[in-house]
């Protein structure tokens, strides 16, 4: 089974999701007996001068990329690659559409989710004050509080 084959120069980390991909050349290969999807072996009918200039390829078939793990020489123009698949960018698209809460992050954290790394107390502060006017019987009184006390963690 023949298929296309486009070899790339990647110039990102591998843990990266979008990889700087510079486009270098569109072959046709063939897989090796034996091989897997994740891990594949392709026949390619080219030089080797112009394979070691890639290190990333994409095969349109599968819908996957890889990173280019090996390169072997068969003959003079029959080079053999060896890949495994780059599951970041594979999926970069379902990656991205995720939502998710995230309880844990260097600098914007949620004090509402519990991970057990930040502590928080909460303690009753109970404080009595007197007016400093004596209460009339003329008028009618609303008692209203806000703010936090001292030391109860806030969040009150």
């Amino acid at each position: 089974m023949a298929f296309d084959i486009i070899l790339y120069e990647n110039a990102s980390e591998d843990n990266r999701v979008t990889k700087a991909l510079s486009e270098r050349l569109t072959l046709s290969g063939t897989l090796k007996e034996n091989t897997s999807i994740i891990n594949p072996a392709i026949l390619l009918q080219a030089s080797m001068a112009n394979i070691t200039q890639c290190n990333y390829f994409y095969i349109p078939a599968f819908g996957r990329y890889y990173f280019l793990r090996d390169v072997i020489s068969r003959t003079a123009n029959l080079v053999e690659i060896q890949g495994h698949v780059d599951v970041l960018s594979t999926y970069a698209a379902q990656i991205k559409g995720n939502r998710a809460v995230i309880s844990a992050q260097e600098n914007n954290w949620n004090l509402y989710l519990n991970d057990g790394s930040i502590r928080v107390y909460q303690k009753t502060l109970v404080g009595t004050l007197a007016f400093p006017n004596p209460l009339s019987s003329n008028f009618n009184y609303v008692l209203l509080l806000a703010g936090r006390g001292a030391g109860t963690g806030g969040g009150e």
